[in-house]
C-alpha cells in the first residue's frame, strides 16, 4: 500500500537452503522486509490513530488516498508500531529527553501524578491495571504571577507506588 493506491511490484525471492526466512532483496532495500505498506502511510495510520479511532482513520484515509487501510489493517498497524516502541522503549525516551530537556529557567518545580483504572486483556480474561502518568513542571515569576515555563509528562512503571 503506497500514497497512490497499492502497488504490486514483482521481485526476486531467495530461499536459504536450510529453512529460516527467505530474502527479498528489494524489500529490504526500500526498508520494507516484512511490511504490507510504505512508511510513509504507516505513519499517516499511526499518527492518526494516535487522535481517532481505527473506523475513523479508516475513514480519513479511505477519502486521502486512492485506496485507504481498512479498520483492521489500522488496529495491526497501531499494534505493530506499539509492539516497536516499546522493544525500543529506553532509546525512544533517552532520544525524546535529548532533545528536549526540562527547562532549568524557573524558581518552582511542580510534580504531580495521575492514574485510571483500565481493563487489560490478559490469557482467558480481562484484568484491571493502573495505568499512570506524571508530570513535571517548572513555573516562574511572571508578571501576573507565578508563569509555566515547561512541562514533561511520562507514563509511570507498574509496581511503583505513589509517594
Amino acid at each position: 500500500m503506497t500514497p497512490f493506491g497499492r502497488a504490486t511490484i514483482r521481485r526476486r525471492r531467495y530461499s536459504r537452503d536450510h529453512g529460516g526466512a527467505s530474502l527479498v532483496p528489494l524489500d529490504a532495500a526500500c526498508g520494507m522486509t516484512g511490511l504490507f505498506m510504505t512508511p510513509d502511510v504507516r505513519e499517516m495510520v499511526a499518527f492518526s490513530a494516535a487522535l481517532m479511532t481505527a473506523r475513523e482513520v479508516e475513514q480519513l484515509l479511505g477519502k486521502a488516498l486512492p485506496e485507504g487501510p481498512s479498520a483492521t489493517t489500522v488496529q495491526r498497524v497501531v499494534r505493530d508500531v506499539g509492539n516497536e516502541l516499546q522493544r525500543h522503549e529506553e532509546t525512544v525516551e533517552a532520544a525524546v529527553r535529548e532533545q528536549a530537556p526540562l527547562s532549568e529557567d524557573g524558581d518552582i518545580l511542580v510534580v504531580s501524578w495521575d492514574g485510571v483504572m483500565a481493563p487489560v486483556r490478559e490469557e482467558g480474561s480481562t484484568a484491571w491495571r493502573e495505568a499512570g502518568v506524571a508530570a513535571v513542571s517548572v513555573y516562574g515569576q511572571g508578571d501576573e504571577g507565578p508563569e509555566k515555563r515547561d512541562t514533561q509528562t511520562t507514563p509511570v512503571p507498574r509496581g511503583v507506588s505513589r509517594c
